[in-house]
């Protein structure tokens, strides 16, 4: 059995070719090969494709009864990498769709694609769900919740200005370049043209 790849970008993972392998089988034409070191806990297979970027590691959350503090950085990770490759279909797995569902004050749809119809499957939805996802009150302790990551992905939302690249999406704006980290300041301005955006499309 060869491995896949020579590494898996996951917080915790081996950087290097490891020679332990170890494989799951969920019937008998899936197949997931995991690479790791002894006493690494193998990621979830249904998250998708290796993550593009690490934007959080475990040190950034606190672990709930239920998560581990590495499960939140997977799912701020996989959040991100979603909204930056334009919210593919294919990026949103079932993995991600469980715990968005219960973050940012949505409730559960019927299935995965439901969920993903109404708040994807046009630019100007994909703008309403990240409007939704930056204006969104964390609450709650984070030793029983998700209000650290759902802090922590509002920030990079902010910072990577994915609104603002949403939003020109929307209205059928040029893509905007690649741009540094937006100042306190500027957030606070990019708040208010999200309300100014809010009422043009309400027009």
């Amino acid at each position: 059995l060869s491995p896949t790849s020579t590494r898996l970008d996951f917080p915790g993972c081996s950087l290097e070719r490891s020679s332990i392998y170890r494989t799951a089988v969920c019937g008998p034409a899936c197949t997931v090969v995991w690479q790791g070191r002894r006493g690494d806990s193998p990621p979830y297979a249904d998250w998708g494709n290796p993550m593009k970027k690490v934007h959080f590691i475990a040190d950034q959350f606190v672990a709930t009864k239920f998560k581990k503090a590495n499960d939140k950085a997977i799912f701020g990770n996989r959040l991100i990498d979603f909204l930056l490759g334009g919210c593919q279909e294919s990026m949103f797995t079932e993995k991600l769709y469980g715990q968005l569902m219960h973050c940012f004050g949505h409730i559960a749809h019927y299935s995965r694609s439901g969920f993903y119809e109404e708040w994807f499957s046009s630019d100007r939805r994909k703008w309403n769900f990240v409007e939704v996802l930056t204006e969104h009150c964390p609450c709650g302790d984070p030793r029983f919740t998700f209000s650290d990551v759902e802090e922590a992905i509002q920030k990079k939302v902010r910072e990577l200005r994915l609104d603002e690249q949403y939003w020109n999406r929307a209205v059928g704006l040029p893509a905007m370049p690649a741009s540094a980290p937006i100042s306190g300041e500027n957030r606070s301005d990019s708040k208010h043209s999200n309300n100014d955006r809010q009422m043009s499309l309400l027009l």
